[in-house]
C-alpha cells in the first residue's frame, strides 16, 4: 500500500484548495481506518507528518470501543510512544 498521500507531498493535493485537501485527507483516513485498522495504527511508525499522525491517534481513540483488547493495547503503545517523541 502506498503511504505517500499521508506525507502531504502529492502534487495534485498540494495545489488544490484547502477544502479539497480536507475532503481528500478525511476520506483517506476513514477508508484506511475502516478497512485496514492494523495498517492504519502501524502507519504511525512510517514518518508521516505531525498533522496526519495526530489525526491517526484521534481516530484510533475515537473508534476503539469495538476494537479487540490486543489491538487496542498495540495501538495505545504506538500512540503513547509517538506522543512522547512529539513532546520532546
Amino acid at each position: 500500500m502506498d503511504l505517500r498521500p499521508c506525507d502531504g507531498r502529492q502534487k495534485r493535493e498540494f495545489y488544490s484548495d484547502a477544502h479539497g485537501q480536507s475532503v481528500s485527507i478525511d476520506f483517506l483516513h476513514r477508508y484506511i481506518l475502516g478497512n485496514y485498522r492494523q495498517l492504519y495504527a502501524r502507519a504511525l511508525a512510517c514518518g508521516i507528518n505531525d498533522f496526519n499522525q495526530s489525526l491517526i491517534i484521534v481516530n484510533l481513540l475515537a473508534t476503539g470501543k469495538a476494537t479487540p483488547e490486543v489491538d487496542r493495547t498495540e495501538e495505545g503503545a504506538r500512540a503513547t510512544l509517538l506522543l512522547e517523541v512529539m513532546a520532546e
